[in-house]
């Protein structure tokens, strides 16, 4: 047995030996890879960091210029907090060099002509209370107490810089309240949740002009105004009720499941219609060109050719470049004649007094 065992030894550790590599590939030393794997690092965090940055100041500007068609407000200073703690472990160590450690939150952007920057605040400031209150951040990022504000009053800001304690007071300006996100997906692709926009690397990859990406910012805004993502939930509340009870009567008890997922579906091409039309109006409010808007769906309908002429959930790339190229005809018409920029309605209403009321339920 010891024998067969010494042969069985032998023969694998041939057979290991002669599918080995042929080559002497260079020697990198320990310290060789280190240095690289930190120039590396620091290449990934600017990355990250410029791609945030460029989708901040995108939405800072389309979240004031429409603020008045949101159900629900904030109030904006054109800042974005955070902590080391919210960043991955890969790019904590660049996240720390660049805007220093700590569990006080730092300003890690800036809006361009924002309320913070005019008051002569910094990136790397540390905000230490707003209004008394000690500024406490989400798993994003983002300041999970906005509530503790009113929309209409001053904040008190207390902040570190070098160490030394500053105050400064900041009259913010009334935005949309919804959560803006950078999706690590490398997939083109955006969406809208409950409360979050979000918007792929891929996606940022692809549109390396800030006038079309506020275009679908902008588009992704109007599902949230248009309430588009409610309307979903209920259809499909009302479709899984309908299946249920018919899988019943006929003996199929998944049916609900299928009248569900049918339900959802019931008006996407159409909630994705006008959501391009009063996206776009929403992007030529905040002062973004949307002459491409036509253009960039035919660069959608070359990256995904099969979006051309089909579509299940959404209008064919085809479609929604013809109808964006008569919506931006529109809207320039109406800019000559100085009329305002408000998406026009199928059946427009008298306002209600009620400043309570959302615009959908204003106008519809």
């Amino acid at each position: 047995m010891r024998f067969l065992i010494a042969v069985l030894v032998l023969i694998v550790g041939g057979l290991v030996v002669s599918c080995g590599p042929t080559h002497q590939a260079p020697v990198v030393s320990e310290a060789e890879e280190a240095a690289e794997a930190a120039y590396q690092e620091r290449r990934a965090f600017q990355r990250w960091h410029g791609q945030h940055v460029r989708v901040f100041n995108i939405w800072d500007r389309l979240a004031a210029a429409n603020a008045e068609f949101c159900p629900e407000k904030i109030p904006a200073v054109g800042w974005w907090v955070s902590t080391p703690g919210g960043v991955s472990e890969t790019l904590r160590g660049e996240y720390v060099r660049k805007f220093g450690g700590g569990d006080i939150p730092r300003i890690t952007y800036l809006h361009a002509g924002g309320v913070a920057e005019k008051a002569g605040m910094r990136a790397g400031d540390q905000v230490v209370s707003v209004n008394g209150v000690v500024l406490a951040i989400g798993w994003n990022g983002q300041m999970s107490n906005w509530r503790t504000w009113k929309e209409t009053s001053p904040l008190k800001v207390e902040y570190l810089r070098g160490g030394k304690r500053r105050l400064v007071n900041l009259t913010p300006v009334e935005a949309c309240k919804f959560n803006v996100v950078v999706g690590p997906e490398t997939t083109v692709n955006a969406t809208a949740s409950i409360d979050t926009i979000s918007v792929s690397v891929g996606m940022l990859d692809f549109l390396t002009s800030d006038d079309d990406l506020a275009l679908v910012i902008g588009h992704e805004l109007a599902h949230h105004t248009e309430g588009h993502i409610a309307k979903k939930m209920q259809n499909q509340v009302v479709g899984a009720v309908f299946g249920a009870v018919i899988g019943a009567a006929i003996g199929l008890p998944g049916l609900g499941y299928s009248g569900g997922t049918i339900g959802a579906m019931a008006f996407s091409k159409e909630f994705e219609s006008e959501s391009d039309y009063v996206g776009l109006y929403y992007t030529a409010r905040a002062g973004y060109r949307i002459d491409g808007a036509s253009e960039l769906w035919r660069r959608m309908g070359e990256l995904d050719p099969n979006s051309i002429n089909f579509g299940s959930t959404h209008p064919t790339s085809a479609k929604r470049s013809v109808a964006l190229s008569r919506a931006v005809r529109e809207i320039e018409r109406r800019r000559e004649a100085g009329e305002p920029l408000v998406p026009k309605r199928r059946h427009p209403v008298v306002e209600k007094a009620d400043k309570g009321d959302s615009f959908e339920d204003r106008m519809n």
